[in-house]
């Protein structure tokens, strides 16, 4: 293009100075420089387009990218759902085996309790049984009272 500009440039020169000076020869360098644009508008558009298939490439393979990151997203999703699940699962079940401690624990707490209860109870029997046995039988018929 700067070639044609300098051609142009003494081609104008020329055309001031010399009176035989042939006007096709302008016309001539206006067809080059139609020419010269032309190739350069063609490079630009192929360049443009070479631009264009590259970032649909690189667009294609972004979604490529995106899509295996859904993928893997959605697996850890469904990994971390099968997690809960089953640890709510054992939650259930350590507070049930808890309960059924807590259960036992009060059973074992109230076993001594009435086992004392009623050896309390045998012992007070067996005490009215024993002083009974002091008094010589029956208290009422026999008209004696022992001093216990």
């Amino acid at each position: 293009m700067d070639h044609l500009l300098s051609q142009f440039s003494l081609l104008s020169g020329e055309a001031l100075t010399d009176k035989n000076f042939d006007p096709k020869r302008v016309e001539d360098l206006m067809a080059a420089f139609e020419q010269e644009a032309m190739a350069s508008w063609a490079a630009m558009e192929a360049e443009a387009d070479e631009m264009a298939r590259e970032a649909e490439a690189e667009l294609k393979a972004a979604e490529v990218q995106f899509e295996s990151l859904i993928a893997q997203s959605m697996m850890e999703l469904e990994s971390l759902g099968r997690l809960h699940g089953s640890a709510m699962a054992e939650m259930r079940s350590l507070v049930n085996g808890a309960e059924a401690a807590r259960k036992m624990g009060k059973c074992m707490m109230s076993a001594p309790s009435a086992a004392s209860r009623k050896y309390a109870d045998a012992a007070v029997a067996s005490s009215a049984t024993v002083k009974s046995g002091w008094v010589g039988g029956d208290a009422r018929h026999s008209g004696r009272i022992h001093p216990n």
